[in-house]
């Protein structure tokens, strides 16, 4: 009974008619300021809205926020009774002045990791019902033109086209990943009548680049580079590749880069260490049979684990459509031109760097800057008696690990106990700018008169990240685990409801129910008078949205969450869930495609035998029977940081420490919130009841087959696009 991938791209010109003809009878209607045929022609229902009047909304959405570099999760006891500690790392002054006259939502959650978490946003779907895998957004499968790419399926809905039908004025700036395939993909394709953004998973907070395409390769011999090097790892004792007569190894080399070729045109190899080891006036290159960063063992002075950039013609990612809808492409001028991989001065710096004529300027091309700056503008320009919609997702704190000097140095009292690199002392720069951005963004929306009837949606896209030896700079304490997986740390996010429109009883108080990141589709809709309903999903039979309307929060007329339960989701794993598929079912592929990710920190392919799941967690809300979780299946980082994590004593691999959960560890959360305690054996008759539940759960899991990386997206963009990313399959 799994959701079948709809083979569609269009909807019929009857089922079109059709719409068109309900629409007539029954308040339909298209989508202000969107092109004719948007969202496939499909109208949308108006309804009354919720409260008396329809409020501005803006959702801002950090990347990879830690639990503990909230100044809100900062200086109190935490449930369970670990005492957080004040500090003056971290300033987060203008967010925790929103916390204190909104909603602090205590058990937010999200998923583990960023794309699925954005695609649920826009879709207002649990991620197994939409994309439970952080694929690199240029992969596609030509078979099926509505779900064969990454992210979002074309024929899903998104939110801000529902508030475009309702009258709003929508924008969105800063990190997508929500898809980039089609121009469906984009965030004007999704509803947003303006934007600036970049696609992928991250990129360079200077120059905006992001990954390459093969050149055609230049006289001598061939020197081709794999994805999943990464410059800030040592492989230390990873294995050597086995010598033979026609490929030996270890081969002599001249430089790094002559090492890289040598391993990239060997079969087997990969990765590469460039050693102390010399014969005459080489050094050794030593090729390895696999690669990933790890902590043990003794590196050589000249240790490398990189991006060779011979052959790969890097690409930009950033992509606008201006407020006045000239024009919809790659955003030209408006990045940096730097060398991203040799800076000297501060970490993160980027003193050889010149901004984009069109780019920001205050702080020498920063992206964050720069997409500060287009909000600013779009919040300036915008008429107040218009409804708002605005969607803004900083880079921040998303590696890597780059922010203007003057932040940076700000938080110069930590480098005396921060790890080699500077990672904290760097995130916390970084936290602290974002939270500057929204606190002139916020002040410019009281000046206009627009605080009042003003939603604030503030959430972090999943834990933060602790893994790569604390190279991240992230912290979760007190909470167990992080990023990439489904203890606390990875899913329980910083979250908060703000504005005026929020009722006067509801302001400065913390609620405890069941809340996720996705429940906003449904909210925004019901607060704007539209119904919520995904009609072009029903009619490519697509799953529906899993989204809970929460506007009795935010209005005062109820303290009680719709949501009860909360599946969580996962890239396909192995289960021992009777229902669950065969390994062998899904797409044997990179399902956390970020080259700044390896080892075992990466989320690796299932298994080939056996069943997997895309489901493997359940929590139930029982009111006074208690808050259950039930996680199955090994889950990683089973292991907690302290109050200053990372510092000069980390040396971890966070995965190492790995909890076995097969047939189900459960947790009683409101007790037990750092999940210390399993308690699965004193309650086997609740541990068999969700288990129940877990399958019913899967049984409706969506799982397409998504595709692999299409030469279309470099031939698009060193074509056309001048050197930038973009969508690349069309019609």
């Amino acid at each position: 009974n799994q959701w079948k991938p709809a083979l569609t791209m269009w909807l019929s010109t009857a089922v079109v008619a059709a719409m068109i003809s309900i629409a007539t009878a029954d308040e339909w209607v298209k989508p202000a300021g969107l092109p004719d045929g948007h969202n496939g022609g499909v109208l949308e229902r108006l309804t009354k809205p919720r409260g008396d009047r329809k409020p501005h909304l803006m959702f801002v959405l950090f990347d990879d926020y830690g639990w503990a570099n909230a100044g809100w999760h900062r200086n109190y006891t935490a449930p369970g009774g670990e005492h957080v500690p004040a500090t003056s790392e971290v300033q987060t002054p203008n967010l925790n002045q929103l916390v204190d006259v909104g909603i602090n939502l205590n058990r937010a959650y999200v998923y583990k990791y960023c794309s699925p978490t954005r695609s649920a946003i826009q879709s207002g779907r649990n991620p197994y019902h939409v994309n439970p895998l952080n694929l690199d957004p240029a992969v596609a499968n030509r078979s099926d033109p509505v779900s064969g790419f990454a992210a979002v399926p074309r024929n899903m809905t998104g939110i801000a086209t529902k508030l475009a039908a309702a009258g709003y004025k929508t924008f969105a700036a800063g990190k997508w990943d929500a898809g980039m395939g089609t121009v469906d993909h984009t965030p004007h394709g999704r509803g947003y009548q303006a934007n600036i953004n970049y696609f992928h998973h991250a990129n360079d907070y200077w120059s905006s680049v992001t990954g390459g395409c093969k050149k055609t390769a230049p006289p001598g011999p061939p020197v081709m580079c794999r994805k999943s090097y990464n410059p800030n790892f040592c492989l230390g004792p990873a294995p050597m590749l086995p010598s033979t007569p026609a490929a030996p190894n270890p081969v002599w080399v001249n430089t790094p880069e002559e090492c890289c070729g040598a391993c990239s045109t060997t079969e087997g190899c990969k990765g590469w260490a460039f050693g102390k080891s010399t014969k005459g006036p080489k050094f050794a290159c030593n090729m390895k049979s696999s690669a990933g960063p790890t902590n043990e063992g003794n590196c050589t002075s000249g240790c490398r684990y990189g991006p060779c950039k011979s052959g790969m013609t890097p690409i930009v990612d950033l992509w606008q459509r201006p407020l006045d809808g000239s024009r919809e492409g790659p955003a030209h001028g408006f990045n940096s031109t730097c060398d991203a991989s040799n800076r000297p001065g501060d970490p993160g710096s980027n003193t050889q760097c010149v901004p984009g004529p069109n780019g920001d300027h205050r702080y020498d091309g920063y992206e964050d800057a720069l997409f500060e700056e287009h909000v600013f503008n779009f919040v300036q320009q915008h008429d107040p008696a218009d409804p708002m919609f605005l969607f803004w997702a900083p880079h921040t704190v998303h590696a890597p690990l780059e922010v203007p000097p003057s932040f940076f140095q700000k938080f110069s009292m930590i480098a005396p106990t921060d790890r080699h690199g500077s990672s904290r002392q760097l995130y916390h720069a970084m936290v602290n700018f974002a939270d500057a951005a929204v606190g002139n963004v916020t002040a410019l929306l009281k000046e206009k008169g627009m605080w009042d009837d003003l939603v604030i949606v503030f959430s972090t896209d999943n834990g933060g990240p602790i893994y790569a030896n604390g190279t991240a700079g992230a912290n979760n304490y007190p909470l167990k685990g992080g990023k990439m997986n489904n203890w606390e740390g990875g899913i329980r996010g910083n979250s908060f409801v703000s504005g005026g429109f929020l009722a006067p009883s509801v302001r400065g108080t913390v609620y405890e129910g069941l809340v996720t990141a996705w429940d906003w589709y449904h909210t925004f809709s019901a607060l704007a008078g539209v119904d919520a309903t995904d009609h072009r999903a029903a009619l490519a039979n697509l799953p529906p949205i899993d989204s809970f309307d929460h506007s009795g929060l935010i209005l005062g007329t109820t303290l009680v969450s719709p949501r009860t339960e909360l599946p969580i989701g996962t890239e396909p794993r192995a289960s021992n869930l009777t229902n669950a598929p065969l390994c062998n079912s899904y797409m044997q592929t990179e399902y956390y495609g970020d080259v700044r990710l390896g080892g075992a920190d990466k989320a690796p392919p299932p298994p080939t035998s056996g069943r997997c799941t895309t489901v493997a967690g359940l929590i139930v809300d029982e009111g006074t029977a208690g808050l259950w979780k039930l996680l199955t299946g090994d889950v990683q980082q089973d292991v907690y940081t302290g109050p200053h994590y990372p510092n000069s004593s980390t040396n971890e691999v966070s995965n190492n420490f790995v909890g076995h959960c097969s047939d189900g560890c459960l947790f009683e959360l409101r007790s037990d919130p750092l999940e210390a305690n399993d308690v699965s054996a004193a309650n086997p008759s609740r541990v068999a009841a969700m288990r129940t539940k877990l399958m019913g759960y899967e049984a409706t899991a969506f799982n397409p087959h998504r595709g692999v990386d299409d030469p279309a997206a470099c031939e698009m963009a060193e074509g056309q696009y001048g050197g930038f990313w973009g969508p690349f399959v069309f019609p």
